[in-house]
């Protein structure tokens, strides 16, 4: 039988009935046997049209013999039974179930995403899925539930952002109340010769942007272009100098590695579409598609939001 991780959420009508139903619903399939549910957890909704009410979300752990869109069918099939209809996104809705996990399983279609591609970001998802199933771990990023839960708790917000629509990277850091951080080597000529080839000095400047803005005090957020880490950083690595091993260990150590990474795309185009390389990561990313300047500013709102801490226990 394949190990599952489910997030049930509801924000309209008797969320406690609904929520109480769809565990019934799944445990009375022959095919589903319920090993663990969260204690729920209350949370201001994220995203979608404004006056929602809060939802109650709650995890449940099960192992089944359905594969995985066989699961996905049957968790429909009970939102459907609790007065669940098309409406738009991220709208109010009598319950939601998401697949979260389903054993290490990597899905990308239309239909089905495993695991969930919002899993690192969405502490409503996080929280009560740590409960239940700390030691279960990301297929993609290596790290487990409760590693990708205390990074998220961590109380700097560093967010990197890559892809198109940096140019309203400003207006959305003010939208959200952070800091924004641009990158200094889109802020100056070109240097003359090929980057691998430029001294230290020219990529200290990343370091000294995020070293001098106030991203290490608590409490503070802040959005930048760039990491210490992040292309093209590692093209240095391959700078021929002796005393580039030990000033990256030391530069790198000194800076906090970022919550997240948004890996933005537009629809016509591969901008941001590239994963990094497999492995365990430093840190997460999500990946979005982003059609318009209104959408982008609404994703990457979202996702942000989606990681600060308005949760409360039921």
């Amino acid at each position: 039988m394949s190990l599952c991780l489910l997030a049930l959420g509801s924000n309209l009508g008797d969320r406690q009935h609904h929520l109480r139903a769809a565990v019934e619903a799944l445990e009375e399939h022959a095919s589903v046997d319920r090993l663990s549910v969260s204690q729920s957890l209350e949370n201001v909704s994220i995203g979608g049209p404004t006056g929602q009410g809060e939802f109650l979300n709650t995890a449940i752990l099960v192992e089944t013999n359905l594969s995985p869109w066989e699961l996905l069918s049957l968790t429909q099939e009970i939102e459907r039974g609790q007065g669940r209809k098309p409406s738009q996104k991220w709208d109010a809705r009598p319950l939601d179930i998401d697949l979260i996990l389903y054993d290490d399983l990597v899905v990308q279609t239309t239909q089905l995403s495993l695991p969930h591609p919002w899993l690192p970001v969405r502490r409503f998802v996080l929280e009560p899925a740590v409960q239940i199933a700390s030691q279960l771990r990301h297929p993609v990023f290596d790290w487990s539930i409760d590693e990708m839960f205390q990074h998220l708790s961590a109380p700097q917000r560093f967010v990197v952002f890559a892809g198109p629509y940096q140019d309203e990277l400003p207006n959305l850091a003010a939208h959200l109340s952070c800091d924004y951080v641009p990158d200094p080597l889109n802020r100056r000529p070109a240097a003359a010769g090929p980057v691998t080839e430029q001294p230290i000095e020219f990529w200290q400047q990343r370091w000294d942007a995020l070293m001098v803005s106030s991203w290490c005090r608590e409490q503070t957020s802040i959005i930048s272009e760039f990491w210490v880490g992040h292309p093209p950083w590692k093209i240095c690595q391959d700078l021929a100098s002796s005393e580039y091993p030990s000033l990256l260990q030391q530069q790198v150590q000194a800076i906090v590695p970022p919550k997240l990474l948004i890996n933005c795309r537009s629809s016509n185009d591969s901008c941001g579409s590239e994963n990094p390389d497999p492995g365990r990561k430093e840190f997460p990313w999500i990946n979005l598609t982003a059609t318009s300047v209104e959408r982008f500013r609404d994703e990457v709102s979202s996702a942000y939001l989606s990681m600060t801490d308005g949760s409360s226990k039921r």
